[in-house]
């Protein structure tokens, strides 16, 4: 027997079946400065395109773009019971394509864990909500292996640490994008990042979400990317959306209750202002970001998460200031009376 080792076991890529057709590509995580929650796997989705029935519609009437000419490639299944048309040989049936949303990071074992995924099936297109490194890093790597084309929305400045070499088909909010059988809606989703997009399929009611909305736990929302008034008009946009049965974040399990879950972060959102004003009003002295989160962090959330705290205090404070509620002199910050 060998020894025993105290050794903690590195963590694996996971594929997880959520739907018919749906799958989750769950990459272990990086140390990221976008999170509040360390550690939280990556999630990118794998979706099929639909029947090889549907394979050759385009675009309908009103339609924004399909891949290439809208039609969602399929590829020939291996050996195996197959069709057999009438009077003709029997043929294997044809393999949906699939499109995927977010591209994991740059990493080989990221790049490998995706490609597993889509196990030799054509890959239609990459869409990917923003472009920070653990979502938009593996795109360029992909893309090149399966000769794929990247969708995604411009931004100027780019979002912080996104790939510069990365080309990519200019995306807005509001384009349908039609692959086959399956139809998604971009969605204008700002607030984490500057391009950030959010995909709705509307016959499914699924909702991917990025880093607009996760499984559990918070975004970082602050400079140099973040607002946080973009982001509560995204929560508010997300929520108007019909029909909606389930929310699939960038991180987190998959959200049951969207209604639920928008609604409780914007009241944390709104009640992390609240704090911001009453501690600003105790203090007529002012007081400096790194002040208020030892006053409203200290003791909630582990010590070497506080610098990312300090970043969402900072977009807190930037959106009251865009409001007239507090001034700033030099670091120190003070509500207005």
């Amino acid at each position: 027997m060998p020894p025993a080792s105290d050794k903690q076991p590195q963590p694996v890529p996971a594929i997880e079946a959520l739907a018919p057709g749906l799958e989750a590509v769950v990459l272990p995580s990086e140390r990221s400065p976008w999170l509040s929650a360390e550690g939280m796997p990556v999630r990118a989705y794998v979706i099929e395109c639909g029947p090889a029935a549907e394979q050759a519609a385009g675009p309908g009437a009103g339609a924004g773009r399909g891949a290439g000419a809208g039609a969602c490639p399929a590829a020939a299944a291996g050996a195996g019971a197959g069709t057999r048309p009438a009077g003709g040989q029997q043929r294997p049936p044809a393999r949906p394509a699939v499109v995927l949303i977010d591209s994991g990071y740059a990493t080989r074992l990221s790049v490998e864990a995706i490609s597993s995924a889509i196990a030799g099936r054509p890959l239609a297109a990459i869409l990917l909500t923003h472009r920070h490194p653990d979502h938009g890093g593996g795109a360029r790597a992909l893309a090149a292996r399966h000769g794929s084309p990247v969708y995604a929305a411009p931004a100027a400045p780019p979002p912080l640490g996104a790939d510069p070499e990365l080309r990519f088909r200019p995306l807005a909010g509001g384009e349908r994008l039609v692959f086959g059988g399956l139809e998604l809606v971009s969605v204008p989703s700002p607030g984490h990042a500057p391009d950030h997009l959010a995909y709705h399929v509307p016959a499914r009611g699924w909702l991917f979400t990025g880093d607009a909305v996760l499984g559990e736990g918070t975004v970082v929302v602050g400079p140099p990317d973040g607002s946080l008034a973009d982001y509560l008009d995204t929560i508010e946009r997300l929520a108007a959306l019909e029909p909606v049965s389930a929310i699939f974040g960038g991180h987190g399990p998959p959200v049951t209750a969207p209604r639920a879950r928008l609604e409780a972060i914007r009241r944390h959102r709104l009640m992390r202002l609240e704090q911001i004003r009453r501690a600003l009003a105790a203090a007529p002295e002012g007081l400096s970001a790194a002040e208020l989160v030892q006053r409203l962090y200290a003791g909630e959330v582990p010590a070497h998460l506080l610098a990312l705290a300090q970043v969402s205090v900072l977009g807190s404070l930037r959106y009251l200031q865009e409001r007239g509620e507090v001034s700033a002199e030099g670091e120190r910050y003070r509500l207005e009376r």
